[in-house]
Parts: structure tokens; C-alpha cells; sequence
């Protein structure tokens, strides 16, 4: 192995270790509104508004439809993950 290819390795393996912290961050912004917006939606069956506290967003529900799918497949305690 040449010493070129060991600092590439390496860099390599700190680069993926340095997302391991974001794992656990908690959900701010575009996440935390959709992991709501979802769960409203998935309680109140309606499919066509993005409500969040009962208010309508006004934003479009597609993102909220491919999470409840994939949160219907993880579980809905996975909601976060699925967004």
C-alpha cells in the first residue's frame, strides 16, 4: 500500500466519522416542520393540506406524502428518519 493511498484512506474514514455527531443534533428548521406537518396529516387524513398546529402552511404536500410512506413502511416512531 502506497503512502498515497493510506492518507487517502484515512482521510476518507474521518470524513465519514465526522457525520456521526449530526446523528443525534436535533431537528431544526425545514426537518422539524415537516416531521409535524406529517404526523398532522397522518392524524387528520388530509392528504391535501401541509396543516401544522391546525394552521395551513401553504406549503405543498409532496415531501409529507413520500414521509408518511416511508414511515408506514419504519414505523411512525421513525417519523424523523423518514423525513
Amino acid at each position: 500500500m502506497t503512502p498515497m493511498t493510506r492518507h487517502t484512506r484515512l482521510l476518507l474514514i474521518l470524513a465519514a466519522l465526522s457525520f456521526l455527531p449530526a446523528l443525534f443534533y436535533y431537528t431544526v428548521g425545514e426537518e422539524g416542520i415537516y416531521t409535524i406537518g406529517t404526523l398532522e396529516m397522518w392524524q387528520s387524513k388530509n392528504w391535501l393540506l401541509m396543516t401544522i398546529y391546525g394552521v395551513n402552511q401553504m406549503r405543498p404536500p409532496l415531501m409529507s406524502w413520500l414521509a408518511v410512506v416511508v414511515a408506514s413502511v419504519t414505523g411512525w416512531t421513525h417519523v424523523v428518519f423518514a423525513v
